[in-house]
């Protein structure tokens, strides 16, 4: 008896809340959400206002100029990115959901108004918008759960740590928190990435100025801010690295462990506390370079 082939099917209710529960996790991940999608449309400044009920995150991009592109780009999940579009971050067509997560949304660009209960219900409404012409794009979130004074503070600094090194212009609560990484001083400038060794601390990796997460130093022999140049490859979450998937990775990390390995070498080691101490006094030696 011959084999039947069967597509698999999937729920799409289920996979739909997936899509938003699944990936949200701090509400600083969405608000870093919104501005990666601000800068994809080609803003060149975003900013965000948070009180204990409402986040907003405003920009001059490019918005939506249609309800077809409403439908496509904000309707549709997992939709694919035309290359001519020149998304800096967009890889899955998912993001958004983080932001559909914390509670209702209203969305206002152009002309139209776009808004969704999404926890509610998986639906989305659409049409002329009730206020002036918006030039780029302006989302309204009325939080589900209030902020507390001391959650204001840390969300600000958790954003701020997100998008340090974004290359447009954020503001939190009219405060700039972010900064052009190359305007900055780095210890080395390589075709993939700019790098700051230090003495302590995990390995800190940025993709395309977006913070991912931080590696243990013991993996790489020392401490580090990386902030890469060239798109890494992500899991769906964009919080690690795809390693073993990743060719500018892999090259980044080669170079680190170079470099790691060279300052061990400046400063041999007889026992465990003299390798301790070579260590050490290697990352002095390479942070001041």
């Amino acid at each position: 008896m011959g084999m039947e082939k069967r597509e698999f099917q999937i729920d799409k209710q289920k996979a739909m809340t997936y899509l938003a529960t699944r990936q949200a996790g701090e509400l600083s991940k969405a608000c870093l959400e919104g501005v990666m999608n601000s800068i994809d449309a080609g803003a060149t400044r975003c900013e965000i206002s948070v009180d204990s009920r409402m986040l907003k995150i405003s920009d001059n991009g490019r918005g939506f100029s249609s309800l077809g592109d409403i439908d496509k780009l904000f309707g549709t999940f997992a939709w694919d990115h035309d290359t001519s579009e020149k998304k800096v971050y967009g890889e899955f067509g998912l993001g958004r959901g983080q932001m559909l997560y914390f509670g209702p949304n209203v969305w206002y660009t152009k002309g139209f108004k776009i808004q969704s209960d999404f926890m509610k219900e998986q639906t989305y409404g659409r049409g002329e918008s009730d206020r002036p012409y918006v030039d780029g794009c302006v989302i309204e979130i009325t939080l589900n759960k209030r902020l507390l004074p001391s959650e204001i503070i840390d969300l600000k600094n958790g954003i701020k740590k997100m998008v340090r090194y974004v290359p447009i212009a954020v503001k939190v609560n009219g405060e700039t928190v972010s900064t052009n990484p190359a305007e900055q001083k780095w210890d080395y400038d390589t075709p993939d990435a700019w790098i700051k060794l230090r003495e302590t601390g995990d390995v800190d990796v940025y993709n395309l100025g977006v913070f991912v997460r931080g590696y243990s130093n013991h993996q790489y022999g020392t401490g580090a801010v990386v902030v890469s140049k060239k798109q890494l490859r992500m899991n769906l979450s964009r919080n690690d690295v795809m390693v073993n998937e990743c060719g500018v990775w892999k090259r980044i990390r080669k170079f680190l462990n170079r470099k790691a390995t060279e300052a061990n070498l400046k400063f041999p080691a007889i026992n465990g506390g003299d390798l301790a101490r070579g260590r050490k006094a290697a990352s002095s030696f390479l942070v001041g370079l």
